[in-house]
């Protein structure tokens, strides 16, 4: 029995078949890459196994995010948009299709090995950690020097207007902060896609307002291919282009100024 999705009530996904793991050649796919093709999802389908049947999550979803560009999904709550976010990521398993950056396909690339940034509604910051510390966590990790942390961390903290924090405690910060550093933390390692998930959410009218026009800005100051997730329309226009949701599907897609309309 397949069911609606929900955001309640999930559990593990349904694996592909043990023959379609691992890369595949890419004559096996009857599309070829775009010119400008950042990331591209191809028929992505996630189902979910429960105790009463199996939930589809995502159904057959097709998606383009051109290279440095910004593009929303739009929908409400339980509509599937978080986990196409996490499949993209390579949080979920895909049960059907594919999902490709560039002119190389990502489907069973781990998710540390993707070059995608992930950027939460909460922040989700280390808070044992300094505000320096946890913008320089993925170059640390890279090995990167720790002169050239410093600089990059610089940088990045003056770029989303908090200079001088270096060595704050992250539990002491606003919830714009927090949100202004944890987007630090994400373009740290320039990464290839930036995955942003609600990013605004928590944030009171006036903040969502002025982060969200430092982000659209930030976005294009870096040329940083980016996909944003959220069920609000001022936040979606802060994209190029708006794919819209509803149980699992992709139902339309529109320009950003025609959100609302």
């Amino acid at each position: 029995m397949t069911e609606r999705p929900t955001p309640t009530e999930r559990s593990t996904p349904t694996q592909r078949p043990a023959g379609q793991q691992g890369a595949r050649p890419a004559s096996a796919s009857p599309h070829a890459p775009s010119a400008d093709a950042g990331l591209e999802v191809r028929g992505a389908t996630v189902d979910f196994r429960l105790r009463r049947g199996t939930l589809r999550a995502l159904d057959a979803v097709e998606l383009t995010v051109p290279t440095g560009t910004l593009t929303a999904v739009l929908g409400p709550s339980g509509c599937g948009k978080s986990t196409l976010l996490r499949a993209v990521a390579g949080l979920e398993t895909l049960t059907e299709g594919e999902i490709r950056f560039g002119d190389r396909e990502v489907t069973d690339v781990p998710p540390h090995r993707r070059g995608f940034a992930l950027v939460f509604q909460d922040g989700q910051l280390f808070d044992h950690l300094s505000v320096e510390q946890n913008v320089a966590y993925a170059l640390r990790l890279r090995g990167v020097p720790r002169a050239k942390r410093r600089a990059r961390t610089a940088e990045l903290l003056e770029m989303v207007g908090l200079p001088g924090t270096e060595r704050r405690d992250p539990r002491t910060l606003s919830g714009g902060q927090r949100q202004r550093v944890a987007l630090a933390r994400g373009l740290a390692a320039a990464p290839r896609l930036l995955l942003l998930d609600e990013p605004l959410s928590a944030l009171d009218r006036d903040l969502r307002t002025q982060l969200g026009a430092d982000l659209r800005r930030i976005i294009d100051e870096t040329r940083t291919t980016a996909m944003l997730v959220t069920h609000d329309h001022e936040e979606a226009r802060l994209a190029d282009a708006v794919v819209r949701m509803e149980a699992g599907r992709v139902v339309g897609r529109e320009r950003s100024d025609e959100v609302g309309r």
